[in-house]
Parts: C-alpha cells; sequence; structure tokens
C-alpha cells in the first residue's frame, strides 16, 4: 500500500499554491501545482526504507538570508581590499614601530664593531632584547610590502643560520636569550670574532653586511 503525505505551502517565487505529496514507500517527492493538473516534478530521495514512514518535507528555503548573507561577504571583501590599498595612519605607526626596533638592534651591532663586548653581561642581555623585541614584533603585524617582508625575511634568516660551521647559530643565541637566562661561552667567542672580523677588515665581516641590509629596509619602509 502506497503511503502519501500532503502538505500545503505557498512558493514565494511564482505566488501560487503547491501541492507536494510525499511517498513514504517509494521515497519520493511528487509537486503538483494544482490538484487537476499534471505532476510537474518528482523527485526520487533513495532506496526504499520500509522503516522510515513517517518524513516532514521542508521547504521554507531562507532565500531573503542567504542573498543578504552574499551581499555582506561582497561588501566586506570590497571593503577589506580597498583598506589594504590605501596607506592608513595605524600602517605608518607599525612601520615606524618596526624601524624603531630594527634601529636598537642595530644599534648593539655597531657598537660591537667598534669594541669588544663580548663579555660584558648588559651588553649580551641588551642584544638579545632588542633582537627578540623586533622578531615578536614582527611576527605580530601584517606587511602587504612584498619587498619588505622579503627583505626582513631574507636578514632573519642569515641570522638564524650564521655560521653554518657552529652547532649553534648566532640567531640560536640571540632567542635564547643568551646573556640574560644564559651565558654560553661559544656565543661570547662568536662575538668576539665578529668584532675582530670588522676591525682587521678580514674573514666574513657579517657585521657590516647586516648593518647594510638593515640600512636598506629603512629606505623601503
Amino acid at each position: 500500500m502506497m503511503l502519501f503525505f500532503l502538505i500545503f505551502t505557498t512558493i514565494s517565487l511564482n505566488q501560487s499554491i503547491k501541492y507536494i505529496f510525499f511517498n513514504a514507500t517509494k521515497k519520493r517527492i511528487i509537486i503538483i501545482k494544482n490538484m487537476n493538473d499534471d505532476i510537474k516534478t518528482s523527485i526520487n530521495l533513495g532506496p526504499e526504507d520500509p522503516f522510515d514512514r513517517h518524513h516532514i518535507v521542508n521547504t521554507n528555503i531562507d532565500t531573503d538570508y542567504n542573498n543578504k548573507k552574499k551581499s555582506l561577504i561582497i561588501v566586506f571583501y570590497f571593503f577589506k581590499k580597498l583598506k589594504n590599498s590605501l596607506p592608513s595612519h595605524l600602517t605608518v605607526k607599525v612601520l615606524e614601530t618596526l624601524k624603531e626596533k630594527l634601529k636598537n638592534f642595530q644599534f648593539y651591532l655597531e657598537e660591537l664593531e667598534e669594541t669588544d663586548v663580548s663579555q660584558d653581561m648588559n651588553f649580551l642581555q641588551d642584544l638579545s632584547k632588542s633582537w627578540n623585541d623586533f622578531i615578536i614584533f614582527f611576527h605580530s603585524i601584517s606587511i602587504n610590502d612584498i619587498k619588505l617582508m622579503k627583505n626582513i625575511n631574507i636578514l632573519i634568516n642569515e641570522i638564524n643560520t650564521y655560521p653554518e660551521s657552529q652547532e649553534f647559530s648566532f640567531g640560536y643565541y640571540l632567542t635564547e636569550y643568551a646573556g640574560m637566562d644564559w651565558i654560553p661561552f661559544p656565543y661570547m667567542e662568536m662575538l668576539k670574532d665578529f668584532h675582530l672580523a670588522y676591525k682587521t677588515n678580514s674573514g666574513d665581516n657579517i657585521l657590516k653586511k647586516w648593518i647594510e641590509e638593515i640600512e636598506i629596509l629603512y629606505t623601503i619602509c
């Protein structure tokens, strides 16, 4: 025996009355515009389920909500693109703060160039702190300038991997706050080598290279 449920609903698109029959035995929806009309639509919902005898067909689709949602997404995307294309006071302030933190780190690199401060505990602490202040701030902001991002990442990568011949890099010691929570002797020797290379203008004058790269960043910001 075929079971039918009659559902009466108004379709807002054409303001006409439709009748929807649900055939529970055959799992099929049958839509009729008027009772005397032919069948307009027949939708097969899947294989027959002998235990599934009662269904409620939900035809109340909130098209207005979906349209409003799409409109809001479009508006949000437009304003986001507009914000990214125009410089704002906030963006200028962020870049100025980035410059300050870079200059602070550069200050200690230049001090190391001129003076052997590899065993100065205050210097070791300040150098590590200046680097971490810069790194933490850099990773907390969003920069749209591709060239600036590329050059900053190059500098960070060089510091994090130099020198390749040693077990731990200069960047590793800086990030681990060497000189503040601990005082590793290989780190102190590394700083002394940096100073001597600059003073004698021999070997890999890495301090000079990094300072020049930082100076270039100022022209991009």
